[in-house]
């Protein structure tokens, strides 16, 4: 892991300081290390542990690489607020690729717009709204593949 000098300055004078680089989930690793048990998010009645959405943040990122995707490419995603909502943002910083959530309250042609004009190679997308989807199918420009619709 590559370091980086940051200078401190506090009562006692500067000093330099060794700290690693930080990634979206470095957050989410960390604590899901150091207090594996604790509470996460809570939904409803659901709860979820660090370590829970650590192992949950590595599957989506695992799926997200399966699906072909690479560093830098961008998959939508269309769901309301959830916890699966924000471990797609952990699975993009852990494999590399950017995540384009797409607002719900949207009409399927705003949606289009979006996953055309980000580049979006994936969607993917709650249950609830694969008929509105189906509207669209078809219609993106995506390069080098066309979008990959799941």
């Amino acid at each position: 892991m590559v370091s980086q000098h940051q200078l401190s300055c506090g009562a006692a004078g500067c000093y330099n300081v060794l700290w690693p680089p930080m990634l979206l989930h470095s957050f989410l690793d960390y604590h899901g290390a150091a207090t594996p048990d604790a509470e996460f998010a809570v939904q409803d009645d659901r709860r979820l542990t660090y370590s829970e959405a650590v192992a949950a943040a590595n599957q989506f990122a695992n799926a997200l690489v399966a699906a072909g995707l690479t560093p830098g490419d961008r998959f939508a995603f269309l769901a309301k607020n959830s916890i699966e909502y924000a471990l797609m943002y952990y699975a993009g910083s852990k494999s590399g690729t950017v995540p384009v959530p797409l607002n719900y309250r949207l009409a399927p042609p705003e949606w289009e717009f979006i996953i055309n004009d980000s580049d979006s190679k994936l969607l993917i997308a709650d249950a609830e709204y694969c008929e509105a989807i189906d509207s669209i199918r078809g219609t993106s420009t995506g390069a080098p593949n066309d979008l990959d619709w799941q």
